[in-house]
């Protein structure tokens, strides 16, 4: 079974086949770490930036492709309030879910791999789960 890193490079491969898929995924990579580190991120907005970059007219299929291709589904997070309509259905898809009571009160039981009650403590869970995966850097 290949390594998602070989897999990735496989779809970016077949989805770009004017450019060296090692080097679309570098500036993938980059483009995504010069964000500004909030929770919501214009990801549309940094591939089709980085695909500009590549010299590849970045359709909108396209972009939502690659977003597709370019990760599993445990590498995504999903941050909802709703426990059927935002948290059972991201699990149930593979990611990882935080649950967010800020405006309700804490639920005794949960789906989510977290459960937290502020915007701040949020980003605290995605950022620990991130500096997780990267081996102690972010």
């Amino acid at each position: 079974m290949p390594t998602e890193r070989a897999a990735c490079l496989e779809h970016l491969g077949r989805l770009l086949p004017q450019v060296d898929p090692a080097q679309a995924l570098a500036v993938l990579h980059t483009r995504l770490r010069e964000d500004d580190g909030s929770l919501v991120q214009d990801t549309h907005g940094h591939l089709a930036g980085a695909l500009r970059s590549l010299g590849v007219p970045a359709a909108k299929a396209q972009v939502l492709a690659i977003r597709v291709a370019s990760c599993e589904p445990a590498a995504g997070v999903m941050v909802g309030n709703s426990e059927t309509n935002d948290i059972q259905p991201a699990v149930a898809r593979g990611l990882r879910a935080v649950r967010a009571a800020i405006e309700e009160p804490v639920p005794a039981s949960s789906a989510a791999h977290a459960v937290v009650t502020s915007l701040e403590a949020v980003a605290h869970v995605v950022r620990r789960w991130a500096t997780d995966e990267a081996g102690g850097s972010v």
